[in-house]
């Protein structure tokens, strides 16, 4: 299969960049063929911001490119990750009027919100869910809390959304979690075209430590109020652990943690290479995940089953429905530092509870996360978005 991949890189490299780079790379060792088209937000900086706002729109550079792409070369499938802000719904028409099926990961929840997280003062809000025009969002500056910002995104979303470009321009949406996927039936998704196609670990990292060689509580993310690293911080304070908490990432809390280096047991490690990642992940008594957002899914949580590790997450979103309370972790909730702090020193006090749930954890882990399942599935899923195409070019034209 030849498939055109599409994505819009982040500022800071993280969980859909990853997710990118290794679907591109299973896909290619199993003999696919795969074009990476990519865009950087590395280049907003370089341009003037009227033509950032305009590009959000419609970028017609990115339109242009992707149609040469596909004249130049014969693609069974595009498959568009991120496209906000440079590649924008442009290249979805591009796509279509070449006649090739488009699929659509629904990364986060951008569709619907400005900020793309559901979150608004630390606190999940779903105020525009539903609304055609996403003006709260607007009059709360929540895109950067900037006025202009928020002004663009939500022309973005009203315009796409009059021109039906979700409706008419996508084959088939790919939701990574059933949470995720109700939140886009909510918004009005259809849901014969809404797939749930949830992440995979690639490659398979291993467990090769013993619970004798496990020795730290692990975060992993960037550092600011939407991933919970504040409400972290606070629960091992009270905690007073003699076991090390390691905090891998970046952000605008760095501060914050590095303050708190002084006051507990935190270690402040700063963003990682994956391989060094991974191994922290293989030597932590726990991983938590302290998201006050509705993640769409939670790929270092799977990445943590992977390596035999149990994890501590928010009681909702996504989080929720990945780890089992008892089997391979536990809730807590959300934004609440006393009850985390409760779990954790529950947690920390009862080894064979930890050893037991991380043993199940690596058994979900093989029989949902592996490689080969993830293949399977995104190659169910493009086979579908083929069908839907087809389908849809033999509906009457109205």
């Amino acid at each position: 299969m030849r498939i055109l991949m599409l994505h819009n890189r982040y500022l800071q490299h993280g969980g859909e960049d990853v997710t990118v780079e290794e679907q591109a790379a299973l896909l290619r060792s199993y003999g696919h063929e795969v074009t990476l088209l990519l865009w950087d937000n590395q280049t907003i900086a370089q341009q003037s911001l009227w033509r950032t706002a305009v590009e959000t729109l419609w970028s017609s550079t990115a339109h242009r490119l992707v149609k040469e792409h596909l004249a130049s070369h014969a693609y069974d499938v595009v498959h568009i990750h991120n496209f906000f802000p440079l590649a924008s719904p442009a290249v979805h028409y591009a796509a279509q009027s070449r006649g090739i099926p488009v699929i659509q990961t629904l990364h986060n929840y951008r569709l619907m919100c400005l900020n793309g997280l559901f979150l608004r003062a630390g606190e999940p809000c779903e105020t525009c869910l539903r609304r055609s025009w996403p003006w709260p969002g607007v009059i709360h500056r929540c895109y950067r809390n900037s006025l202009p910002g928020s002004v663009v995104v939500a022309a973005m979303l009203a315009t796409h959304r009059v021109l039906k470009t979700w409706q008419r321009q996508v084959d088939l949406f790919v939701a990574l979690s059933q949470f995720a996927r109700k939140k886009f039936l909510q918004a009005g998704l259809p849901p014969s075209r809404l797939k749930v196609l949830p992440h995979f670990v690639y490659p398979d990292p291993g467990t090769d430590k013993t619970p004798q060689e496990r020795e730290c509580v692990l975060f992993i993310g960037r550092l600011e109020k939407a991933k919970g690293i504040d409400v972290l911080l606070t629960a091992w304070q009270a905690l007073q652990s003699q076991i090390p908490l390691c905090v891998i990432g970046d952000g605008p809390l760095a501060s914050t943690v590095r303050a708190a280096e002084k006051k507990a047991h935190v270690r402040w490690l700063g963003w990682r290479p994956r391989e060094e990642v991974i191994a922290y992940l293989q030597r932590a008594h726990l991983l938590v995940v302290p998201s006050r957002a509705y993640e769409t899914f939670g790929r270092v949580v799977v990445e943590a089953f992977a390596a035999g590790t149990p994890v501590l997450v928010s009681n909702h979103g996504a989080l929720a429905e990945l780890v089992t309370p008892e089997k391979t972790g536990w809730h807590f909730p959300s934004a609440n530092s006393a009850a985390l702090a409760e779990r954790l020193r529950q947690a920390l006090h009862d080894p064979t509870a930890l050893r037991r749930m991380g043993e199940t954890a690596r058994r979900v882990y093989e029989t949902h996360y592996t490689a080969r399942q993830g293949y399977m599935r995104l190659m169910e899923a493009y086979q579908q978005a083929i069908n839907l195409h087809q389908e849809r070019e033999k509906e009457p034209l109205h």
